[in-house]
């Protein structure tokens, strides 16, 4: 078996940039440091490049941000920055959050189209396939003081073909007047694009539930499209929504299909189709296990105060979201590494997250850890409650996360967590560990850096790592991606975060340290 990654001597500025897009969630002192010493370092385009390869692990929004930030630095950096405009902001939201914060780069808080802005934009406009396009500027009309209309006047940016042109006239005239302008050979795509953007215009003005719910479905438009009021209770309206939202959608707006009766048991209901769509295997692999675990957990709950509606939990559905979860977790790739997962089991850790109040820390922990525990062939998972370390038994390879809360609750116990106690467990039992993940409520910073470097001397193994997930009342955006420690073995991670899994497996990887030739 391989060794994990080795453990470099220190981290560069490019690797603590790494370490800030993947646990911070907005701009802070530490990313506008490390993206000034990069730019006068001339190392712009490969900051530029570690965002592009990053974009899918961190937030998106942040990513944006500081792509926009680029762009106030040196001409290189400024070039690579819009070159990538096409990767990073991949929809309308993201592009025009990427103009604001260009934007707010500026003393004047606006700024204006240079020649490098107008081809980024003209080059994200004619890159896409024109049914893109149209989805693009209909689904999302305007987002962030921005519209498209807006933008492509301002930017002057050309068609770069006649499809292009009929929906930027679509755009700024409108369908009839576009039409107009049409000569008598038209492609296919143009053709079909045409008929899309009819029905974008019937929805719109339709009056007729059961014809809007028949366009939504022949041509798979989203819950964007459909007028507010339909969307509020027509149940015929999300009936058909449901059958061609994807899996992330359907997760999102589950509460409020369940507040309008949509999937209640009875003669034709949609609940088959809801749970034919959730068992299909093609659709699954755009989902995280944490983020199922999140919607499961809220939609138990039966009310959701921010928009006070209520729905009679069904058990069916709540099963079938079980399977779901459990479902993603199987795509979970085994590393072969060893792994020893440390649950903090105090009090504070039973009380419900922030950001869910359905589900608790301990609840939150054993989700996020799932497909170690039940994936990997070398895992350890332990309780510790204050200085008492305790193992749990998971042996069995169909552990459920309401099993192992349970097993967990059983050891809850009073006192902080002592993390030195879980390496000294590990001495003890004579385990040999890559990589430790611990849950915790509560951590002595500097004690958890000294803990672990001594560890490390002690057991003469330098490339063992250490993940910390902060919970309860450590997840608050402003604790995170400002005190990362310099030891590039150690990385603090925020508990309530879908994309947890991929973080770990890319600092397991090395793919969060300095390069090797630096």
């Amino acid at each position: 078996m391989a060794d994990a990654a080795s453990v470099p001597p220190e981290l560069d500025d490019l690797a603590r940039l790494k370490r800030y897009l993947c646990t911070s969630d907005d701009l802070s002192s530490g990313i506008a440091e490390c993206i000034g010493h990069l730019a006068n370092d001339g190392k712009g385009e490969q900051v530029v490049e570690t965002l592009c390869d990053f974009a899918s692990v961190a937030n998106r929004k942040l990513v944006v941000g500081v792509l926009a930030m680029c762009t106030a630095k040196n001409l290189k950096m400024k070039q690579a920055a819009y070159e990538a405009l096409n990767t990073v902001c991949t929809t309308p939201p993201l592009l025009f959050h990427f103009l604001d914060s260009v934007a707010k780069q500026s003393t004047k808080g606006k700024s204006g189209f240079g020649r490098a802005k107008r081809k980024a934009i003209a080059k994200w406009y004619n890159g896409r396939s024109l049914k893109e396009l149209a989805v693009f500027v209909t689904r999302y009309r305007r987002r962030s003081h921005w519209s498209h209309t807006d933008l492509v006047r301002l930017a002057h940016t050309k068609p770069g073909n006649s499809g292009v042109d009929f929906i930027f006239k679509y755009m700024t005239k409108g369908l009839d007047a576009a039409k107009e302008h049409l000569t008598d050979q038209q492609s296919d795509e143009l053709q079909d694009v045409i008929k899309y953007l009819d029905a974008v215009e019937r929805v719109k003005h339709s009056h007729d539930k059961q014809e809007v719910a028949l366009l939504v479905q022949e041509f798979q438009l989203s819950h964007e499209h459909v007028p507010t009021w339909l969307i509020k209770d027509s149940r015929e309206v999300w009936s058909a929504l449901l059958s061609v939202m994807p899996l992330s959608s359907i997760l999102s707006h589950l509460n409020k299909m369940a507040s309008i009766g949509l999937l209640e048991s009875g003669p034709n209901s949609p609940l088959e189709a809801f749970k034919s769509r959730l068992a299909t295997n093609s659709l699954i692999k755009e989902l995280q296990p944490f983020s199922i675990q999140i919607a499961l957990k809220s939609y138990e709950g039966g009310k959701s105060k921010r928009s006070m509606i209520t729905w009679n939990p069904n058990n069916d559905i709540k099963d079938a979201l079980r399977d779901l979860y459990y479902k993603v977790i199987s795509l979970y790739e085994p590393t072969g590494r060893r792994y020893l997962v440390a649950v903090d089991v105090g009090s504070l850790m039973f009380n419900n997250m922030a950001g869910v109040p359905q589900m608790t820390s301990i609840c939150a922990a054993t989700s996020l850890s799932m497909g170690i525990l039940r994936k990997e062939a070398n895992r350890h998972l332990v309780a510790v409650a204050g200085k008492t370390v305790s193992s749990i038994d998971v042996a069995i390879r169909d552990l459920t996360v309401e099993g192992i809360c349970e097993s967990l609750h059983q050891k809850r116990g009073d006192g902080t967590l002592v993390l030195s106690r879980v390496f000294e467990w590990v001495q003890e039992k004579k385990e040999a560990v890559d990589i430790f993940i611990v849950f915790t409520d509560h951590i002595n910073y500097k004690s958890l850096v000294d803990d672990f470097r001594k560890y490390r001397e002690d057991t003469k193994c330098q490339s063992t790592r250490l993940v910390v997930a902060l919970m309860g009342k450590f997840h608050d955006r402003n604790t995170f991606g400002i005190q990362q420690p310099s030891d590039p073995g150690v990385l603090l991670l925020k508990g309530l975060n879908p994309a947890f899994p991929s973080v770990v497996s890319h600092f397991l990887n090395g793919k969060l340290d300095s390069p090797v030739n630096g």
